[in-house]
């Protein structure tokens, strides 16, 4: 049986990049959020997450959280076999810039230990998040409905906010 560790290492319980959207002009500004697509990796992965700003610039959003995991995107980014840290990485992004906020955590015993959270203004991102802010720092004119589809279809989650 392998441990809780090698099980969070290899993906196992750990989220795929998230990212939440955000429009300060609505009265309820949280709009819904949208799940990477599973990927092979390397390149496949940087242009599944490359992808995630598209929904978000044909939404208009003003705001986004961006979540992910350090090690595990890490390792599919850069599959070098090299251990990254485990801890899990919140950008809060507006349309000028951004910051990250650092929550490291490792495994024991099967459970997970929190270490001291870290805030970085201006950090340096990946450049796959970097190109997902980019598509949507620039706006997209698109159907939002086509594009929630087209994203579903090539196997990302997208979940709106219930609005009333």
């Amino acid at each position: 049986m392998a441990s809780a560790d090698e099980l969070l290492r290899a993906g196992a319980g750990l989220p795929l990049p998230t990212v939440h959207i955000l429009c300060a002009d609505l009265e309820g500004p949280y709009v819904g959020y949208l799940t990477c697509r599973a990927s092979a990796a390397g390149r496949d992965t940087a242009s599944a997450v490359g992808l995630l700003g598209r929904l978000p610039a044909v939404v208009a959003a003003t705001h986004l959280v961006i979540v992910w995991e350090y090690a595990s995107l890490h390792a599919a980014l850069e599959p070098s076999g090299v251990r990254a840290p485990t801890g899990l990485v919140v950008v809060e992004a507006s349309m000028t810039d951004h910051a990250v906020r650092w929550q490291p955590f490792r495994v024991a015993s099967g459970l997970a230990e929190w270490g001291s959270v870290g805030r970085f203004p201006e950090a340096p991102l990946p450049l796959p998040v970097e190109d997902l802010l980019s598509t949507w720092r620039r706006g997209i004119d698109d159907d939002v409905a086509a594009t929630a589809e087209m994203l579903e279809q090539a196997g990302y989650f997208v979940r709106w906010a219930a609005r009333s």
